[in-house]
């Protein structure tokens, strides 16, 4: 009876011996799988990621360049392929009227869909110079033509004086317009871009005139390599100061500035708008303008002019009177 009940205790102890065991070996079985699985996760985590996919997604576009053949510079446009080109306002030229935008010569359908990149060129048309149509009245002496009207029979203005009361028509014109060049004194740029031959180059051909041309992208890769005569960029600054302080008959808001070595300037200048009228004015004022400019290109001399862009903008037309005459620099008076 004795050794039963010692057999049964036995029993009982094992049971739970057996069951703490199990209790003990889910245990560590359940902490190893949460590892695993964390691992897991983390190795999940970790692979590496195609940063291309987006890119690989983005549209495809083309560059659109328009080349004004002389006349004022138009941007370029990026189009989405199978999208339309936005058709640019008409670009103005002097002397010249805009017929149209050419592709390989003939007229651009500006409905057609881009599947390429594309250059369109302007097409003009010269202004046929016509006879001033002329008259004169003896009984109120009043002068009359297609592009003036004055008090007397003949101009009485001179670039000496100018008779305000002759309502003379001018134009003015800004520098800006087509390429806009910058001036960069640069002593081993053809060592950097040996491409370059010529002392005047574009980048991307922003305008079409360019004779050589610099990708933009090649541009700023490099500019760190390129050294610049520092001496000479302040010397020309000095003297378009000094140009700016100087009247100029016709010359007025001559402004420069140099911006991380790139030297730029503009500047405005008047002429008559009735060139044959007014011819002895219109030829003084010509010719000041011509030798300022002079001036300009001696002072920055031995630079490379890079052609950056513009933006072209047709003359202002108005009438001459006293504060344009000041600032001007123009003797003016009524009589």
């Amino acid at each position: 009876m004795n050794l039963l009940k010692t057999k049964k205790k036995i029993a009982i102890i094992l049971i739970i011996l057996t069951f703490n065991i199990l209790v003990i070996l889910m245990g560590y079985l359940f902490i190893n799988m949460d590892g695993k699985e964390a691992n897991y996760a983390n190795k999940i985590d970790n692979l590496p990621v195609d940063t291309n996919l987006e890119d690989d997604q983005e549209e495809e576009e083309f560059k659109i360049l328009f080349e004004s053949n002389g006349g004022s510079r138009i941007d370029s446009q990026k189009v989405v392929k199978g999208e339309k080109i936005t058709k640019p306002a008409n670009p103005s030229r002097d002397g010249y009227t805009f017929i149209e935008w050419q592709l390989d010569d003939s007229a651009y359908d500006f409905e057609s869909e881009v599947t390429k990149d594309l250059i369109l060129k302007a097409k003009w048309e010269k202004i046929e110079e016509k006879e001033e149509n002329t008259t004169t009245t003896n009984n109120n002496n009043t002068h009359s033509s297609s592009n003036n009207t004055s008090s007397s029979s003949s101009a009485s203005s001179t670039i000496a004086k100018i008779n305000l009361n002759e309502n003379v028509g001018v134009s003015i014109y800004s520098t800006i317009g087509g390429c806009v060049y910058n001036y960069l004194f640069i002593t081993n740029l053809k060592d950097v871009f040996p491409q370059i031959t010529g002392a005047t180059f574009s980048l991307d051909d922003p305008n079409g005139n360019a004779v050589e041309s610099i990708p933009y992208e090649e541009w700023t890769n490099n500019f760190s390599k390129l050294v610049f005569d520092v001496e000479k960029e302040n010397k020309a600054i000095n003297a378009l100061e000094k140009l700016s302080q100087t009247p100029y008959k016709g010359i007025a808001d001559l402004n420069y500035y140099n911006n991380n070595h790139y030297i730029g300037y503009d500047y405005y200048y008047l002429r008559p708008s009735d060139s044959n009228y007014y011819k002895n004015i219109y030829d003084n004022l010509n010719m000041v303008k011509n030798n300022y400019q002079k001036e300009i290109n001696t002072i920055l001399s031995g630079s490379y002019a890079v052609c950056v862009g513009g933006a072209g903008n047709d003359p202002e037309k108005t009438a001459l009177n006293e504060e344009l005459c000041q600032k001007y620099n123009l003797n003016c008076d009524r009589w």
